[in-house]
């Protein structure tokens, strides 16, 4: 059973590594930034700001 969910676990993260490569490959530029230590209002600033400029933010989970 654990041996099934860690497969599953490990295709999810395929996909979603795939899924940014393919982000990262349509995308004129890219930033990568710091986000820890900003408040929640700053982050709500930042992410507003970018939909603005037509960009996206994402948090992506080192795994």
């Amino acid at each position: 059973m654990a041996e099934l969910a860690m497969k599953a676990s490990i295709e999810e993260k395929a996909k979603s590594v795939a899924a940014v490569q393919e982000k990262f490959k349509a995308a004129k530029m890219a930033i990568v930034t710091e986000y820890r230590g900003l408040t929640v209002a700053q982050m709500t600033r930042l992410r507003r700001e970018i939909r603005k400029a037509s960009g996206e933010y994402q948090v992506i989970k080192n795994t």
